[in-house]
């Protein structure tokens, strides 16, 4: 068992009654939405190339190195990844507030999909979907099969669609 392994968390939080939403992001994991007909990336991507993130990782006494943190993490926060704790990484989350007005769905997923897709890219595979008359609660699957199969992710792929 290897307890010295992280994880990211990208959470979603949905207000109905102040139709407002929020999102809390640790890590690589990413929300996007679809607002207004445009494309939006609703969190931070926490990779160590960032300058903010740079910046904090060698102040916290870590280094970047082939855009690693310290050499070995491809990104910058965590949860866990203990032996990195005192050497830049955090656990801190990104939040940000919005209106949920002209919001049609969100995706949040992990990086294994959107290393192989852009945000344009899954925004138009799910538009097809929703044109071609594809059930809403197929569409999740066929994205992470198409981001596997056809796309070659090597990295593992989990997704989810709020369809509002």
């Amino acid at each position: 068992k290897n307890l010295h392994s992280g994880s990211t968390a990208c959470t979603l939080y949905i207000n109905t009654k102040k139709n407002k939403f929020y999102v809390a992001n640790t890590g690589d994991s990413r929300i996007i939405a679809l607002i207004n007909n445009k494309v939006v990336q609703l969190s931070v991507d926490h990779k160590p190339d960032n300058p903010k993130e740079k910046n904090r990782i060698y102040k916290y006494g870590g280094f970047v190195h082939n855009s690693r943190l310290n050499g070995i993490l491809a990104m910058s926060r965590s949860m866990g990844d203990i032996n990195l704790k005192k050497k830049g990484l955090t656990y801190y989350p990104d939040i940000i507030s919005g209106d949920m007005d002209k919001i049609r769905y969100f995706v949040i997923a992990s990086d294994g999909l959107y290393d192989v897709m852009s945000n344009y890219d899954i925004i138009n595979f799910i538009q097809f979907c929703l044109q071609s008359g594809i059930k809403k609660n197929n569409i999740v699957k066929k994205l992470v099969k198409y981001s596997i199969i056809k796309k070659g992710s090597s990295d593992n792929v989990s997704a989810i669609i709020v369809f509002l």
